[in-house]
Parts: C-alpha cells; structure tokens; sequence
C-alpha cells in the first residue's frame, strides 16, 4: 500500500478558529477503500512553509494530498507555491474558465476576476473536476512523487476525493478492500469494555484490527480486516455479533448511523411518532432529528421549556414539583415527557431537564424523561464536561435511551 500524507493548510486551524474535521473524514473515506493516512499535518497559508511541508513529505510518502488555498481571495496561495516549487508555470484552462462563467451565468451572476483566478492551472497538472464548488482539484505526477491538492472545504474536498482520488489510487495501487463493523455501546467505560473483551480478542478476533473508540454517543467498538481468507466478511459479521452478544446488556446497534437516523428507523418500523420537550439540551435533540431525511415521518414537534413556568403552563407539570422534588427530577423529567406526548398527540414523548454545570454544591447532572402508553421511564446521569459538551451528550443519551425504549417493545 502507499505511503500517504495528508497535510491541512490554513491559518485558521492553527488559530484554533475550526476543527480540522477534514483529515478524520479523509481517513474515514481511504480506509474503506483499503488506504491509509500514514501522516497528517497542518500548517499556515505561508508559501515557505507549505513547500517546506510538501518538499519534506514527497520525501517519504508515495502520495501527498493537500487541502486549502485553492480558494479565489488573496491568501489562498497554495496553487500559486505548488506551481512554483514544481517549476510548472500557472495558464490559464480556458475550458475550465467557461466552466465557470458558465455557471455564474445560470445563477444570473457574471464570473468576477478573483474567481476567475481558479481556472489558472498548473501546467502539466492534471484538473479534477469539482462538480459542486467553483476550485478544481489538481494532480501532478513524476517521478514517483505524486501530489494531490483540493480545496478545503469539507463538502467539495470529500467529493473529489470519493469520485476523483479514489478510482485513480485503486488503478494505480490496486488493493484488497477493507471491511469494518461497528458494535456501539452505551453506559460502559473504555477500560472496562477492554477488560470484558480480552478473552474474546484472544480468541475469535485474532487478526482483526479491533480499536476502542469513546464518543458523545457512547463508546464504540470498531473491527476492520482486508477482505479475502480469515479476514472475510462473513467472518467480520460472526465477530460482530459475538461482540454484541458479550456486550447485551450495553449495546444499543451495530451501525455508524447516527444515533437520530437509527431512533428514527425504530419508531418507522414501529409505526411510533415522537414528540420532544428539552430544557437543558435546549432543542438540539430536536435539531439533531431534523437533520436526518424523512424525519417528519415520526417526528411531530418539540417545546423548548428552559423556564419552569413553561413547564408548568404547557406541559402540565404539577407546579409544586419545581420546588419539590425539583425540576431536576425523574417525576418532573417524566411528567415533562407524558406532557409534551400528550401536547402534540405522538405515541412517544422525550424530555430532558437538568444542570449542563455544577451550581454551588449542586453537581451537574440530568434526568432524562420517557412516556408512551405503558408508562413513564427516567434516566439520571452525572455530567462531567464542560457546559457545552454536556449538552452534546445529554442530546446523545436522550435518543439512545430513548431508543433502547423502542427497541424493547420488539
């Protein structure tokens, strides 16, 4: 397999301004066509220092592939140091200019110089197409020495390296693809987890790469192998369900679906609808089923109800409860959830109420409220991240409660 670098320029990922979400999504994307990152890098929009960077990498990897400042505003110099460090004057592709133009016109928008500017191409580079963005992609080989540039935005840089990067590399090094199966857990430590697998590691799962991987939405246990002899897929799928076996009374899917796309698809089946009431998590478990296609399929609403006055007005909640037992509460927290079911007529209800920080003594924590029509249910859990994060994961733990709920009525 090649040796591959991946390096990320830009100056606002070394202000801590963005994640660098594209080097995981990259790897995500080469590991399930057999490739691998060996290396990954970041650096500033600085000319020196990105041929510096990619002088170093050519060095020791078979491909180098490049992210940001293909853009067309003034700091976006990649293009312009890549030309220069490989001696390969910038001319314009005409072609790729009425490309453009031609796509400003059908938005009824007239092709300005600076965009203009990406239609000027390395000579002797390669153009990949960028189908869903204005910067191309670009690709130079010799001698061994293969680089690859993109532009950095996630969504056009993950496209051209699925329908452009991807067919090349498996022409140029053809590999045995690469299986995976996700076995995800909830209410279980890493540690712990790693303890309860040894044997089975020991055992059925020699030779399988089995990685241990703690998220907002649990921990998620991950076995991958190359297709073809031990390592085939039906052997992955019986090593898969051995796991979920070990891990029954944890594991909540055996899917990389999100955690919404996978509740949503048990209420389908089911023929359920939901109806969610959020005081701390503050509408992101609502935002996070919307975000899934076909939502509105089960999904009838949500009620924010931060003040405990909304609490008691539209939801119902025996207003003597906000004081005692309090609003974080399984009664409150449960009567929270029966009211917003009741509100908006769907079979099930979901709630969370709870502190995202500790507040005096009082340490951060949640109760997680579950309705439908055999009954209430809670959840209470400890809350040991920033207020942020907290709220990340109680939006997390609410649907995966919620969904082990559902998934009970099988």
């Amino acid at each position: 397999m090649p040796r591959i670098t991946f390096i990320t320029i830009g100056s606002e990922l070394l202000r801590g301004r963005i994640v660098n979400t594209n080097a995981t999504e990259v790897a995500l994307c080469l590991r399930r066509y057999g490739f691998a990152l060996d290396r990954v890098l970041s650096i500033a929009d600085d000319r020196a220092a990105i041929q510096a960077a990619v002088t170093a990498e050519r060095a020791q990897a078979e491909l180098v592939l490049i992210s940001g400042g293909l853009g067309p505003t003034r700091d976006d110099i990649t293009k312009h140091a890549l030309a220069e460090l490989t001696g390969c004057p910038l001319r314009w592709d005409e072609g790729l200019r009425e490309q453009l133009a031609a796509r400003y016109a059908a938005r009824g928008r007239e092709l300005n110089p600076l965009t203009a500017q990406q239609a000027l191409v390395p000579e002797g580079w390669t153009v990949l197409p960028n189908a869903i963005g204005t910067a191309p992609g670009l690709s130079w080989r010799q001698d061994g020495s293969w680089l690859v540039a993109m532009p950095g935005v996630p969504f056009e840089l993950l496209h051209i390296v699925e329908h452009e990067l991807i067919p090349r590399l498996q022409q140029a090094f053809p590999a045995e693809a690469f299986a995976q199966r996700v076995i995800r857990l909830h209410g279980i430590t890493e540690s712990a987890a790693a303890s309860r697998m040894e044997q089975l590691e020991a055992d059925l799962l020699a030779g399988l790469e089995v990685s241990y991987l703690p998220r907002h939405d649990g921990l998620w246990i991950e076995l991958g192998g190359r297709l073809g002899g031990v390592e085939a897929p039906h052997t992955l799928e019986s090593a898969s369900r051995a796991v979920a076996d070990l891990f029954a009374d944890t594991c909540y899917a055996r899917s990389d679906a999100p955690v919404a796309a996978l509740f949503l698809d048990a209420c389908r089946g089911r023929g359920l609808t939901l109806a969610v009431a959020e005081s701390l998590t503050g509408g992101q478990v609502a935002a996070s089923l919307v975000q899934i296609s076909g939502a509105s399929e089960v999904f009838r609403g949500s009620v924010t109800a931060y003040d405990p006055a909304v609490k008691v007005q539209l939801l119902e909640v025996p207003a003597h409860w906000i004081q005692d037992p309090g609003v974080v509460s399984a009664p409150v927290a449960e009567a929270m959830a029966e009211g917003v079911r009741r509100l908006l007529g769907a079979d099930i209800g979901l709630a969370t109420t709870g502190l995202a920080e500790p507040d005096g003594d009082r340490p951060a924590q949640a109760w997680i409220g579950y309705a439908d029509a055999r009954g209430r249910g809670s959840e209470h859990t400890y809350l040991r991240y920033p207020r942020t994060v907290n709220i990340t994961r109680l939006a997390q733990q609410a649907l995966i409660f919620a969904l082990k709920k559902v998934q009970e009525q099988s």
